[in-house]
């Protein structure tokens, strides 16, 4: 599936999109990129520009 199929199945748009595939297991640290996704998403409300249009897409499978 091309780059452009995936951002149209998954409504991910044009901008820059953050990706994680792994195992859902603390030792892979989805987390962390959970806790920045809430940070980001605060700095695009307050009108932070560089933050707006960022996408997150997690793939992965476990605990």
């Amino acid at each position: 599936m091309s780059g452009d199929a995936v951002r149209e199945r998954y409504g991910l748009g044009a901008g820059p999109v953050v990706g994680f595939i792994g195992t859902f297991g603390p030792w892979h640290g989805a987390e962390v990129l959970a806790e920045a996704a809430v940070r980001i998403e605060d700095r695009a409300r307050a009108g932070d520009d560089r933050a707006a249009g960022i996408r997150f897409l997690l793939v992965g499978d476990g605990i």
